[in-house]
């Protein structure tokens, strides 16, 4: 069985399989801090108005409950369980481990330790270097 993806953007190859509509349930109509940012770890938080409720993940997440944001996510959206996403990869090298973050929620870092979650690895080394995701 061939997996079908999709390429949204020029830089972005995302998961069209396992992907689900989500609900950001803090939403505020015109206030950006409330918008998941695309590539954002997901944390499912709960089921809303027909889809599952999520927020940015933090470090202390169920791993069985992460996704990525397939977009920027305002009061509803798409998350899928894999993508490629671009991040500052300078100081790295490919292969590397990716971790949840624990300073930034719904981030990433480059170094783990006790209770760190594995969350994807490097692939290309640059200011604006690509991360597979896969959860």
């Amino acid at each position: 069985m061939a997996i079908k993806t999709k390429r949204i953007g020029s830089d972005s190859l995302r998961a069209d399989l396992s992907k689900v509509e989500v609900e950001n349930p803090d939403f505020v109509e015109g206030n950006s801090a409330t918008y998941i940012p695309s590539g954002s770890i997901l944390s499912l938080t709960g089921i809303g108005t027909g889809h599952l409720q999520v927020s940015k993940a933090q470090e202390s997440a169920d791993e069985e409950d992460l996704m990525v944001a397939m977009h920027e996510i305002r009061d509803w959206g798409i998350a899928a369980s894999w993508a490629v996403i671009t991040a500052d990869t300078s100081g790295q090298a490919a292969k590397d481990p990716v971790y949840l973050s624990s300073a930034t929620s719904g981030g990433i870092k480059f170094t783990g330790g006790a209770g760190t979650i594995r969350i994807g690895k490097v692939l290309t080394v640059a200011t604006e270097g690509k991360v597979l995701i896969k959860l």
